[in-house]
């Protein structure tokens, strides 16, 4: 069991690490087609753009560059979206300084039953949330515990082989 846990706090303390630096990446490459943009304003750069529009969608909410919008109000709306991306990619800076510290993903692993439960569509009250994460743990260590102590699988065993003699008998 502390294998385990142990195996998932590598996991998850990487997988995070991983995924900061990643979205880091993606927001500086659409910084740097939005640059490119807002200095060339050629066809070629407009294009690629907008291809990579839907990229750009995921990290800046506030404005959008479309086929249906004019070259100028594309324009526009990249200056704002390139701010607001800086502003984007400050914070995931920020988050990946702060997934360096073991805390915030001993938090994470400790809110996985909630966030199922979440997924599942029930309903987050940050009050119950601690109950439930507390409830859930509890559950699956003493669980672990039953089913790996030895005694207990003697007596299951036992239970299991009286019920077949019986049943046959």
């Amino acid at each position: 069991m502390l294998r385990f846990i142990l195996y998932l706090f590598l996991i998850a303390y990487f997988a995070r690490i991983i995924l900061r630096v990643y979205k880091i990446l993606q927001i500086c490459k659409c910084i740097h087609k939005l640059r490119d943009f807002i200095r060339c304003q050629e066809i070629d750069t407009y294009e690629t753009l907008l291809e990579y529009s839907p990229v750009i969608q995921k990290y800046a909410y506030c404005r959008k560059i479309s086929y249906q919008n004019d070259l100028k109000s594309n324009l526009n709306n990249s200056k704002f979206i390139l701010e607001e991306l800086l502003d984007c990619k400050a914070s995931q800076k920020h988050d990946l300084k702060r997934n360096f510290n073991p805390l915030y993903t001993l938090e994470a692993i400790f809110e996985i039953p909630c966030c199922l439960l979440y997924r599942l569509g029930l309903k987050r009250r940050r009050g119950n949330e601690t109950l439930i994460n507390v409830l859930l743990w509890l559950l699956v260590t003493v669980s672990n515990l039953l089913i790996n102590s030895e005694g207990l699988k003697q007596k299951a065993t036992l239970l299991v082989e009286q019920l077949i003699d019986k049943w046959q008998g």
